[in-house]
């Protein structure tokens, strides 16, 4: 076995010395996993739009395309890994935001008619708001969960609802008007830009429809580079979340979830720098402000700010004067909103969107029996499983991509194991208060939904997604790796560790990526057994 391996170690460093040959190797190779990829469909999905030919050139030039850039890449990755990092991201993103179709975000079409409006220069919360007729085809023709009960399952695939769209254009068809209920105008300002800047050039709703998307997974982004910049030792394991496909999957959509999760970790990376200055305390406050205006249950992080050691605390004011600042952006933000609210809405009341809920008689039975809630949230995650295996549940939770539910959280592990060795005893405190901040998460968004979307006295919470507990993880893989960090060694080259688990989290990306394409664009066949 050892004769084996030396012999490998030999072929593969004769390679080396001939990049011609290792080239030619890569290419034969990348064009053999195009074919059989090809063959692979056309057998299992009979497209009709899928030649063997064409098929095979088109993703042999995507996969060259790919590795090319990986190649390029890494000559400067150990210089900027943030850096490489980030463009891992952003690729990824840029194949979920053109692949997933549109509105197959949960309440996607709501969040793009609202940033489709500022971007008209429209500000107002209108309930009679009108939009051009191609956003009202582009509306019909996409239904939201097309998965679920749509035309997917007559044999029609996603590209019928291209066709369709792009023939009621051309035939001058009306559309009909979409109302919205939305009263928030900061998550929506760089899908906003990105539609102002498609309008310029002429473009139709569906174009501003990706350029929306574009403009998120490039603010997105961002975030994640400042992020890995500074928390510098636990980088791979925010890398690990970060480029997780449903994270990316969110990051890449219309929904204001992208913005909400580009300034989490900013704010996570703020408070794991080794250099708290006035730009990072200017980064916390300003996300912990906007984060908890859009969605309060953010606020349970406003803790992370006293776990900074007071080496690294590079501010003029003190911890808990700092705090308070912060948290006074949050209010000024939070009523600040609610005025213009007031003042640019025209909406009357709003009925609620589950009749048969209570928010005041659900808390009132929460608080005379306590216990009876205990086991009802336990009980939750059980059947739940901690949302921890849920990470292939994409569209309205209309396209479950089991495999990748399965492996996405060994995944995650790994490469927090990986990462393991670079944590310190000093992080201690850290990482008992992040696991704190995750405890709260669930705490916080379970109760939420129990308020105000599960009926009274139902003994089970409903409404329930992953996204929504993704801010949790983060507390859970660092108690992993702080635990893992006596039994793992430290490699002889950590460079080498590092690129394994960037490399192996941006493949498996690649792949969910593949198989959402798979599930929307290409037809579902009916196998019948015959004994």
């Amino acid at each position: 076995m050892k004769f084996m391996a030396v012999k490998l170690k030999n072929i593969t460093d004769n390679l080396k010395q001939k990049p011609m040959l290792l080239s030619g190797i890569g290419c034969l190779l990348l064009f053999c996993i195009a074919f059989f990829a090809v063959y692979f469909v056309r057998v299992v999905h009979s497209p009709q739009w899928i030649s063997q030919i064409k098929g095979t050139m088109v993703l042999f030039g995507i996969l060259l395309a790919l590795s090319v850039f990986v190649v390029i890449a890494k000559n400067f990755s150990k210089k900027n890994t943030a850096l490489f990092m980030t463009c891992l991201i952003f690729i990824s993103g840029v194949f979920f935001a053109f692949i997933n179709p549109p509105n197959q975000v949960p309440d996607e079409p709501s969040h793009f008619l609202r940033s489709y409006a500022m971007a008209m220069g429209d500000f107002h919360y209108d309930q009679q708001q009108q939009w051009p007729n191609d956003v009202n085809l582009l509306m019909d023709y996409f239904p939201s969960a097309y998965r679920n009960g749509h035309p997917a399952k007559k044999g029609n695939t996603i590209l019928t609802c291209y066709e369709n769209y792009h023939n009621a254009l051309e035939n001058g068809e009306t559309g009909k008007g979409f109302g919205i209920i939305i009263f928030q105008t900061i998550p929506y300002i760089p899908q906003a830009i990105g539609i102002f800047i498609a309008r310029l050039f002429g473009a139709d709703a569906l174009i501003c429809y990706w350029a929306a998307r574009i403009a998120n997974m490039l603010f997105y982004s961002l975030c994640c580079y400042f992020a890995l910049s500074w928390a510098k030792r636990f980088k791979v394991i925010m890398y690990t979340l970060m480029i997780m496909p449903i994270t990316v999957f969110m990051a890449a959509s219309c929904s204001n979830d992208s913005m909400l999760l580009g300034l989490m970790f900013l704010m996570f990376g703020a408070v794991l720098s080794n250099n708290f200055d006035k730009y990072k305390a200017i980064a916390f406050a300003t996300s912990f402000a906007v984060l908890c205006t859009s969605k309060i249950s953010y606020i349970v992080f406003a803790p992370l700010i006293f776990v900074i050691s007071n080496d690294d605390w590079k501010c003029k004011i003190k911890k808990w004067q700092y705090a308070l600042m912060a948290f006074a952006a949050f209010v000024v933000l939070y009523y600040g909103t609610s005025l213009s609210v007031e003042l640019l809405s025209n909406y009357g009341e709003i009925p609620r969107t589950m009749s048969d809920t209570n928010p005041a008689e659900q808390l009132k039975f929460i608080l005379s029996n306590p216990l009876r809630y205990v086991v009802v949230f336990l009980d939750t995650l059980r059947n739940t499983s901690f949302f921890l295996f849920s990470g292939g549940l994409f569209g309205w939770i209309d396209v479950d991509i089991r495999i990748i539910s399965y492996f996405t959280p060994i995944i995650v592990m790994i490469n927090t194991l990986k990462n393991a060795h670079r944590l310190e005893r000093r992080d201690f405190s850290k990482v008992c208060m992040f696991f704190v901040t995750s405890l709260l998460t669930y705490a916080v968004v379970f109760t939420g939904m129990y308020l105000s979307w599960t009926p009274v006295t139902l003994p089970q919470v409903i409404g329930l997604q992953m996204r929504y507990l993704l801010p949790a993880f983060m507390g859970l893989l660092l108690v992993l790796a702080y635990w893992a960090m006596g039994y793992m060694k430290k490699p002889e080259n950590e460079t080498k560790g590092e690129t394994s688990a960037i490399y192996t989290s941006f493949v498996f990306n690649i792949i969910a990526v593949s198989m959402l394409f798979m599930a929307y664009y290409l037809e579902t066949k009916v196998i019948v057994y015959v004994s």
